[in-house]
């Protein structure tokens, strides 16, 4: 039997994963920092619970199979975790899901295959369905050398989502030029995009995804920009942000935000999770011309993210992953999509130059 621990699992996000595995017949262990946080969720489930700190990680894994990280911010947690990880042999998942936290993870690729694990960072919406939407568009064409990604989603907002990206609007942040990160401002450049419904909707350069270092590694393509669709007031921030880092940056701004943060629930409802949806558009391209441009439509992205995070555990708990640092794509390719409820993937168009 394959023993699974989700740390964190008193948040938002990690409460609703546990919950979603739970419901597909898993049994992970709740665990955290306070031994008294994760106990109401592990108590309604049914769950057995661990407490213990970031630096004791590693003799507290030393019987756990598998552990998801669902303990924001990852560039925090990420670290003492997978050297815990590391060490116990323990495959290890998580749900960042910016530029820094999948470099600092790939470097541990080599460590990672010698410990016979996997590590796959960002197993929910913000890279499964961008990942393996990528990869699909890039297997459409041959030679694919230019791929540009963007994404929509209509719920609600978590605290910890919050909390990762209004601080930061207005930093620097890079696009993927040549096989290497290029810097790039935010909402330096826009698209209108169709996703899905007929209308063209405004999408921002969003410089800080990590699809700008999974997309190269799952595919091979060269050249990455990744877009969202976000409010208007967000994307204004974005765009003059630079200008005004002395402000932005200043204690009495980041104070005001974390005020406003801390106001905010602590994620979407029940009633948002079944209302909303997520929409992820990809175009993969070649120096001959070719193009491949599809649309991936799914449930809530919070609720795309526990989906993708049970499914993902199913599948270790039923075979052994492959070793070393993967994304969904390199792990699972796109038939993962099919155990993701409510998720269709379509072709929206083909070009091939004369």
């Amino acid at each position: 039997m394959t023993t699974i621990l989700i740390y964190g699992a008193a948040g938002y996000m990690g409460a609703l994963a546990a919950r979603r595995c739970h419901r597909a017949g898993l049994a992970p262990i709740l665990a955290g920092r306070d031994p008294d946080k994760p106990a109401q969720v592990a108590t309604e489930l049914g769950l057995p619970t661990r407490a213990f700190s970031l630096s004791d990680a590693d003799r507290q894994l030393s019987d756990v199979d598998v552990m998801l990280n669902a303990a924001g911010p990852f560039e925090r947690s990420g670290p003492p975790l997978l050297a815990a990880c590391l060490a116990t042999r323990t495959h290890y998942l998580d749900f960042a899901g910016e530029v820094p936290e999948f470099q600092a993870a790939a470097r541990h690729a080599e460590a990672a295959e010698r410990a016979g694990i996997m590590v796959m960072p960002g197993v929910g919406f913000g890279i499964v369905a961008t990942d393996l939407l990528a990869a699909h568009v890039a297997g459409r064409i041959t030679g694919a050398t230019t791929l540009d990604l963007a994404f929509r989603t209509v719920g609600g907002v978590s605290r910890g989502t919050a909390g990762v990206l209004l601080p930061g609007l207005h930093r620097s942040g890079v696009t993927y030029r040549d096989g290497a990160p290029a810097p790039a401002r935010p909402a330096g450049s826009r698209m209108r995009i169709d996703f899905g419904d007929g209308r063209r909707r405004p999408a921002a350069l969003n410089p800080w995804r990590a699809d700008l270092v999974t997309a190269p590694h799952s595919t091979g393509v060269r050249n990455v920009t990744t877009y969202q669709h976000l409010p208007l007031p967000v994307r204004v921030l974005m765009r003059t942000g630079p200008r005004l880092r002395p402000v932005l940056d200043s204690s009495a701004w980041q104070a005001m935000v974390r005020g406003l943060i801390a106001r905010l629930p602590a994620g979407p409802t029940e009633a948002q999770l079944a209302n909303g949806s997520s929409q992820v558009w990809a175009r993969a391209a070649n120096d001959r011309g070719d193009t491949a441009t599809a649309l991936l439509q799914g449930p809530e992205a919070y609720e795309f993210t526990a989906q993708a995070a049970r499914a993902i555990l199913v599948r270790i708990t039923e075979s052994q992953p492959p070793v070393g640092f993967h994304t969904p794509a390199t792990a699972y390719g796109t038939t993962l999509l099919t155990e993701i409820p409510g998720t269709t993937l379509t072709d929206i168009g083909a070009r091939v130059a004369p």
